[in-house]
């Protein structure tokens, strides 16, 4: 999905949705999910609900295709920025959602979000999964949408929509249209609008982007301290250990 910043006259756009049913396609991605993320989940789920998935590979191919000629696009990655804001964590509102996008700003890069729901992008919806300023340079996604299937898709719309390009609702199958369809196509005259953005620099390999992934927690993980009992027969072993190891001592 897609929204203008705040102050602008243009109207706020639909954005990019699950497809089908909204309650029935969060269920069914979040039990399909459940299993390849219970190392993430366990133990820590109050604290990092949400978690990043970069799909970088995917997105190199997206803004590599046919479409963009002698101009493929390298999309880079800044380490993972991890900001902790329980409020943030599950965004359903207008308010949450512009206090997200103005936590880090740069018009050279981008910020990816990622936050455990996304309910608000203009209008309220169970079914959005993402939501990105068209043009500017920040996006949200839902974390479990991201490392799904259509994750790549998802990562890629919201980009496009960072680089002004808006929701195409006639024609054959595109990255742009507003829901996740399997589709990752982009016309030539797409591609220009994109390559024509200033966040697409060009260097001695080649024009790039880059993204700066943003993790939102509700606090950091702590590591327990080892306890007194621990502590003292460690102390303990280390004593037994040394007298065992003194020469001439039978």
């Amino acid at each position: 999905m897609a929204i203008t910043q705040p102050g602008s006259s243009h109207p706020l756009r639909a954005g990019r949705t699950s497809a089908g049913a909204a309650s029935i396609v969060r269920r069914a991605a979040r039990l399909a999910s459940a299993f390849a993320l219970a190392s993430v989940i366990l133990g820590t789920a109050s604290s990092w609900a949400a978690f990043v998935s970069l799909k970088e590979a995917e997105l190199d191919a997206i803004f590599s295709q046919t479409s963009f000629g002698a101009s493929p696009i390298d999309v880079r990655y800044l380490p993972t920025i991890t900001h902790v804001d329980a409020t943030l964590l599950n965004i359903n509102n207008s308010t949450k959602l512009y206090s997200l996008f103005g936590q880090y700003n740069s018009s050279s890069i981008h910020h990816a979000y990622f936050v455990d729901t996304l309910d608000w992008c203009g209008t309220t919806n169970p079914a959005i999964v993402g939501c990105g300023y068209q043009p500017g340079n920040d996006f949200v996604v839902e974390s479990i949408s991201a490392a799904g299937v259509n994750g790549a898709e998802l990562i890629a719309h919201e980009l496009a929509h960072n680089l002004n390009l808006a929701h195409v609702t006639s024609g054959p199958p595109n990255l742009m249209n507003g829901s996740l369809n399997g589709s990752t196509a982009l016309t030539a005259s797409q591609a220009a609008t994109i390559l024509s953005r200033p966040s697409v620099k060009t260097d001695a390999s080649g024009r790039y982007v880059q993204i700066q992934p943003v993790l939102i927690v509700a606090s950091l993980p702590t590591v327990p301290e080892p306890s007194t009992a621990l502590l003292a027969t460690a102390g303990y072993f280390c004593w037994v250990t040394r007298r065992r190891s003194r020469p001439g001592q039978r």
